[in-house]
């Protein structure tokens, strides 16, 4: 399987660093810009510690069989008046803001951006014709702790563009 994850950071860089340093717990496989540049972290051979206590149709410990995108992304957004922020303080503008209403109140999330969503779907398809890829899962169908890479992320439009996948 794949599992798809934004990186509540910064930039793709500073989340591949982070990712890649040895003092960390975590780790990917890829890491996916908003400009669509991958940053391959681990051979995909080699386990990534980035779906943590985690299952999955009857399956437990999924770092063991699957692979990890991270997706540059800041995430979940604050809104302070009419402005944006990140949980790093960082704005963001208007343009840049997915307003999902499908609770009480809405939230507001960072957009993925054109190119970064096509780059995943070319990657996507490069792995599964080397790798028996059963499924491409968000971060948040395998644990209810996180919400990556949450509402903005067009999953059903991702898969209905790759239209072999199981969801």
């Amino acid at each position: 399987m794949i599992v798809l994850h934004y990186t509540a950071a910064a930039n793709a860089m500073s989340a591949a660093q982070h990712l890649a340093a040895r003092d960390t717990d975590v780790s990917a496989h890829l890491v996916i810009g908003r400009d669509g540049r991958v940053i391959q972290l681990l051979p995909f051979c080699v386990k990534a510690w980035h779906a943590g206590i985690s299952n999955y149709k009857g399956r437990t410990n999924l770092n063991n069989c699957s692979l990890g995108i991270e997706l540059d992304n800041a995430g979940k957004l604050h809104r302070r008046g009419d402005r944006f922020y990140s949980w790093f303080n960082k704005e963001y503008p208007e343009s840049e803001v997915f307003v999902d209403e499908s609770n009480q109140f809405p939230t507001y999330w960072h957009k993925y951006t054109d190119a970064q969503l096509q780059t995943l779907i070319e990657v996507c398809n490069l792995i599964m014709t080397f790798y028996p890829i059963r499924y491409i899962l968000r971060h948040s169908d395998i644990t209810d702790r996180k919400l990556d890479p949450g509402p903005a992320f067009p999953y059903q439009d991702f898969l209905t563009t790759l239209n072999s996948i199981e969801p």
